[in-house]
């Protein structure tokens, strides 16, 4: 697995062991699992959700890591109990991380958005938990027109990579086998993340989501190499 970022891609690679991170405080064997993180991440606080699978109390150690990314306007506990079974299973041993979006923080999208759900009824547009630089939307609508990429400034990529290393050095975990699952636009942060960072995955599952077509498309089939398994419906017309 490798990847070779194009011209317009500096993407930060710092290797795993020399990334400087502050392992959380351990978790107590038989407490509430999965819990709920808080950590500070680059001047605003983050939180997660993090599931220990029932063979850890005994191995103290994990054969790897599973990221299940929500959906637009999600919440992490339907991504994580989407993977938290199989994490379980005693021949795969994993954790799973699922973190949680924040809200969209451009004022001007922020805007668009409360245009449009003026007169949306049933169908609003949730922003209140969005991915960052993965999902770039181009439509002309009656009230406005957006032609914007959610959460532009919040780098979810390096945060999520941030709690990769974070909790596989507190929690013993293999970090050759990291799995980076999503749903709908938690599908769109797992492509990002394989663009940026597909050397350091073992595969992405993606469930209804795609690439951002703002991508550099041609670095990726070239030099990006990660497993995906891909679940979409050909009579899909939101997501294509």
């Amino acid at each position: 697995l490798h990847v070779q970022p194009g011209t317009a891609d500096n993407f930060n690679f710092t290797p795993w062991n020399q990334m400087n991170v502050i392992a959380d405080a351990p978790v107590e064997i038989g407490c509430v699992n999965p819990r709920t993180v808080t950590v500070t991440y680059e001047g605003k606080q983050r939180t997660y959700l993090l599931y220990l699978p029932d063979s850890y109390a005994s191995s103290m150690k994990a054969d790897g890591i599973i990221i299940a990314c929500h959906g637009f306007g999600g919440e992490a506990a339907n991504a994580l109990a989407r993977f938290q079974s199989t994490a379980n299973n005693s021949q795969v041993n994993m954790i799973v991380i699922a973190p949680i979006a924040l809200p969209e923080q451009e004022q001007n999208l922020i805007d668009k958005a409360n245009s449009v759900n003026n007169f949306a009824g049933s169908n609003r547009v949730d922003i209140s938990a969005c991915w960052g630089q993965c999902l770039h939307v181009k439509a002309n609508m009656i009230v406005t027109s957006i032609d914007n990429e959610f959460n532009t400034n919040i780098n979810d990529a390096a945060f999520i990579r941030y709690l990769i290393n974070k909790t596989a050095t507190r929690y013993n975990a293999n970090l050759n086998n990291v799995f980076f699952g999503g749903v709908s636009m938690g599908g769109y942060m797992a492509y990002e993340f394989a663009r940026r960072y597909g050397n350091e995955l073992a595969g992405i599952i993606n469930y209804v989501g795609s690439m951002k077509y703002t991508a550099d498309t041609v670095n990726v089939a070239t030099n990006i190499k990660t497993p995906i398994l891909d679940f979409h419906s050909l009579t899909d017309g939101t997501v294509f």
